[in-house]
């Protein structure tokens, strides 16, 4: 008997004695879906997801819909689909798919992904759903070419601040701005939408002019358990100065538009 064997019909006896037949049958439920996923992907608001780097948990919050929930609802009621989008941190593309199909100019959507295992998940997971995005991998940084990040092989987490799972290691990424890259791709305006782990904090102290000038609305993430609630509050503050309202908070997420 093979030992992967030996440990799942271990699993399925604690799981049986603790938990009772119900929660046996919930479980081989919910691991006969995520095999199905596995072979013919999941359907997310229209899109469909599909990699064999994807960990089980992410599997079970992709099937549940679970996966990135509070970002889905404010791309749903909030984006505006004839504005250039600028999305830091692609994750496995969940997000940058969604939004590029409900953009009316697709190819004006860039999306910045620090952890290199990640590009090709993105750019596969786009061409699997017709995306016309482009991929950019750097990291947000100031007063450097290059700086020190924190990825994890298995997920799509990633930090500059520490290693935010277990199994993290640290490799080096080229550095980017906000401001370079509105430059770069020819852009004068565009909304923003943001999730890179704690380094909201950071861009928004160093680009509050670029925000100003450039950025019509925001949907970010905000990381208070990484970064502390003041400097959290401290950076909506910020944005409120020059301009920006809240419109929704959704959990961590903050839909920002300026008046």
């Amino acid at each position: 008997m093979s030992y992967n064997l030996v440990r799942k019909l271990k699993t399925a006896g604690y799981v049986l004695s603790h938990g009772g037949a119900a929660t046996l049958g919930s479980r081989l439920s919910m691991n006969l879906r995520v095999m199905a996923a596995r072979a013919t992907g999941v359907n997310i608001d229209g899109c469909i997801f599909k990699s064999s780097k994807f960990p089980e948990e992410i599997w079970r919050n992709l099937i549940s819909h679970e996966y990135e929930s509070q970002e889905r609802q404010t791309i749903r009621q909030y984006l505006n689909p004839q504005s250039p989008l600028l999305e830091l941190g692609g994750g496995m593309g969940v997000i940058a798919c969604i939004a590029n199909r409900a953009l009316n100019h697709p190819r004006k959507h860039i999306v910045v992904e620090a952890s290199p295992q990640f590009v090709p998940i993105i750019q596969t997971n786009a061409d699997r759903n017709k995306c016309e995005l482009t991929i950019v991998n750097a990291a947000i940084a100031y007063g450097c070419d290059h700086i020190k990040f924190w990825v994890n092989a298995e997920r799509p987490y990633s930090s500059a601040l520490m290693p935010v799972h277990a199994g993290a290691v640290e490799i080096t990424v080229p550095a980017t701005t906000l401001d370079a890259l509105l430059k770069q791709y020819g852009m004068t305006g565009c909304t923003l939408v943001c999730d890179i782990e704690g380094e909201e904090c950071e861009m928004v102290k160093n680009e509050l002019p670029t925000l100003a000038q450039h950025v019509s609305a925001i949907m970010m993430e905000t990381h208070p358990k990484l970064v502390g609630q003041q400097k959290t509050d401290e950076m909506i503050a910020a944005l409120t100065a020059i301009g920006f309202q809240t419109k929704e908070i959704v959990s961590d997420v903050y839909v920002m538009a300026r008046a």
